[in-house]
């Protein structure tokens, strides 16, 4: 495999978080400029397989698992699994997609029963489902919202978040995460 430039990394990164608005022909290129803009399109084609940080081959292999998992399977080996796949859609950005995995390990918490159930594990996936609706809340309100206001501290009237869901649910995950570790005796 070639070795990655800065300018390949920084591309990359542009690509990955969503800094793209489509690779457009300009009205008049030159050969450069063509050039260039091929390059960019094979880089965006290739990255999703090749780029460990950015790729999606961890969530492919781990849906794989989870679609071939037996029925009669113990529910940590589930858990376990779902908790995997609701982080690596996290990473991805796949925010509903973390958010589906993350409470489907929460629901099998129960099943899966003992210390797991009181334990740090069922602080930690509440924890995380928590991240993972504030961070839907900030895409659905920040990046997909029509005032500047909305990414600047300090919050204005025009930063309120219109669609609520996200960070209504977070606050609940997180507020019930704080509330578990509250109920914990201290060490000393």
């Amino acid at each position: 495999m070639p070795a990655l430039h800065a300018t390949h990394v920084t591309l990359l990164l542009a690509l990955a978080f969503g800094f793209r608005a489509g690779i457009a022909e300009p009205q008049s290129t030159s050969a450069g400029h063509r050039n260039m803009l091929e390059l960019l399109r094979e880089v965006e084609a290739r990255t999703p397989y090749e780029h460990g940080d950015l790729s999606d081959r961890e969530v492919r292999r781990l849906r794989a698992r989870l679609a071939h998992l037996d029925p009669a399977t113990e529910p940590i080996f589930e858990l376990e699994l779902r908790y995997q796949l609701g982080e690596a859609e996290l990473r991805l950005g796949r925010e509903r997609e973390a958010i589906a995995h993350l409470t489907a390990a929460y629901e099998l918490m129960d099943k899966a029963g003992g210390d797991l159930a009181r334990g740090e594990w069922k602080l930690h996936v509440i924890y995380r489902l928590g991240v993972a609706y504030l961070r839907r809340g900030e895409t659905e309100n920040c990046a997909h919202g029509s005032s500047p206001d909305r990414c600047i501290l300090p919050i204005s009237d025009g930063a309120q978040h219109s669609r609520r869901e996200g960070s209504t649910k977070a606050s609940e995950m997180l507020s019930r995460c704080s509330r578990e570790l509250r109920r914990r005796p201290r060490s000393t």
